[in-house]
């Protein structure tokens, strides 16, 4: 989800559909119309941070995994045409066939990170950095080996924290820093609050380090939620309910949320989840919730 920090309004999601022949980006407004989509080929996972300098300006940027060509497409987020640009530059390749992945901004380097996750469970930091030609560039930094599927995962800039998700095992805790080694903490396991696969991380942010780590629990279609502040405690878990004549959700894989105001529909902020099944057919699709329900949810467990 892309915050228009000027004009809230404005504001948009950013989707992978790598079901679609060629696979590709799609952009939706607050109201879920599509304003464009991007035939750029087999994306897995996308995410966005603000704030990148590149040629002597600070852009906002959208990173995503494209699986088909084992590598990153790097894109310059236009807040004001909702458009996305490509500045990927040439040559830019990872080891592996990227499944997933997430940003990370360090706040103390102000170096921007992706790590790309895969289902040989080997995971690679990559640092972005400007190629000098107005295109962004990344050089492999770190490798882990989190020991079988991974896909979701989600970092936490405030904290130096990456979560990432192994997909029939836990959700797992790294330090973010590229010097932060492997170790690590497990939040909780298969089996817990969570039935197999476990998909989508996603944080809602909110000041002085607090706020939620949500998971998608593709198993049993719920969201389980755990307290952003160590120790991560076990919040509660919550179902998407049909309504209105919308359906549900199932089977999730990706899910986001942004705790910022975007008035006049999501006045505590938004969170985007996949829905993989629908009855009328047509394949998968979005489904955007108000924090408003989820929140009442949470109060009322």
């Amino acid at each position: 989800i892309y915050v228009n920090m000027k004009v809230p309004s404005k504001s948009f999601v950013i989707a992978t559909n790598k079901s679609r022949v060629g696979g590709g980006l799609h952009l939706y407004d607050l109201q879920g119309k599509e304003l464009d989509y991007l035939a750029d080929g087999r994306m897995n996972n996308v995410d966005v941070r603000y704030g990148f300098l590149l040629g002597g300006n600070k852009i906002d940027i959208a990173v995503a995994t494209h699986r088909s060509q084992k590598r990153l497409a790097i894109y310059k987020i236009d807040p004001n045409s909702q458009r996305l640009i490509n500045i990927t530059a040439e040559g830019l390749t990872l080891d592996f066939s990227p499944y997933g992945g997430c940003l990370y901004h360090s706040l103390q380097t102000d170096k921007f990170y992706f790590f790309a996750t895969s289902k040989s469970g080997i995971i690679q930091q990559l640092e972005l950095f400007d190629n000098g030609h107005e295109k962004v560039s990344a050089t492999i930094v770190r490798t882990l080996e989190i020991g079988s599927q991974c896909e979701g995962c989600v970092a936490d800039d405030e904290a130096g924290s990456v979560f990432i998700g192994e997909e029939d095992v836990a959700i797992w805790k790294y330090k973010a820093d590229p010097l932060g080694g492997d170790s690590r903490e497990k939040i909780d396991g298969v089996g817990n609050n969570l039935v197999a696969d476990i998909e989508g991380l996603t944080l809602y942010q909110k000041d002085g380090g607090k706020g939620y780590l949500i998971a998608s629990s593709q198993g049993n279609n719920t969201y389980v939620v755990y307290d952003r502040q160590p120790p991560h405690s076990y919040t509660g878990t919550f179902y998407i309910v049909p309504k209105g004549g919308v359906e549900g959700t199932e089977q999730t894989d990706g899910i986001s949320v942004v705790s910022q105001s975007l008035l006049p529909h999501f006045p505590k902020g938004l969170l985007v989840v996949h829905d993989n099944r629908t009855s009328k057919g047509g394949g998968s699709n979005f489904k955007f919730v108000s924090w408003v329900q989820v929140e009442k949810g949470l109060k009322g467990k």
